[in-house]
């Protein structure tokens, strides 16, 4: 099993957080998504599924934790459709 350093995050996230991550996304995609899939690496085969993707590195997403996996990649993957 993964584990996520949470470091010195707190166990929940502000409104004003939610949105500061939810900016960073919107602001290097085209893309607006009305839905969100988090993948683990059991569902990756999906992942590399999708297309028109948009790859966003989670170490440029404010608030999001760091993962101590190597698997996932670390990135939120946005698309069109799967």
């Amino acid at each position: 099993m993964g584990q996520i350093s949470r470091g010195d995050m707190q166990d929940y996230f502000s409104l004003a957080e939610f949105d500061e991550a939810a900016h960073a996304i919107r602001s290097r995609t085209d893309h607006q998504p009305t839905i969100g899939i988090i993948l683990g690496s059991g569902l990756g085969e999906l992942a590399e599924n999708v297309q028109k993707v948009d790859l966003i590195p989670f170490n440029v997403l404010p608030h999001w934790p760091v993962s101590l996996m190597s698997y996932p990649i670390g990135q939120c993957q946005l698309c069109l459709d799967i």
